[in-house]
């Protein structure tokens, strides 16, 4: 039978293992488990960084449109794109806003900046 850390460099051989085998590995690994999660009891994780800052303004679909020199209708257009998903919200169905700075950035990274903030 493979030792544990074969299993972990090739997880692959672990097909070839018995019931029994799998069994043990896997009782291993679970002591494994218990004795990392103990260590790691102590150890402060930071939350995940937020993409864009908190303190971000919400502006209507209207106000981005202006901010971009474009129409409205194209904002909401834009609005439905994947990468819009982070800095956009819909409070109620015939409403739109979107996060000002996130919204800038973006139009910057694709080259559409249009009006000065």
């Amino acid at each position: 039978m493979p030792d544990l850390r074969e299993l972990l460099a090739r997880p692959a051989s672990a097909a070839a293992l018995t019931p029994e085998e799998a069994v043990t590995a896997l009782i291993e690994l679970l002591a494994l488990q218990a004795v990392l999660a103990s260590r790691a009891r102590g150890v402060a994780v930071p939350p995940p960084a937020d993409p864009t800052p908190a303190e971000d303004p919400w502006i209507t679909a209207d106000e981005a449109a202006r901010l971009a020199g474009v129409t409205p209708r194209l904002v909401y257009g834009w609005a439905r794109r994947r990468d819009w998903s982070r800095f956009t919200a819909r409070p109620s169905r015939k409403a739109l806003r979107v996060k000002r700075g996130a919204f800038l950035a973006w139009l910057e990274s694709t080259g559409r900046g249009g009006c000065s903030p």
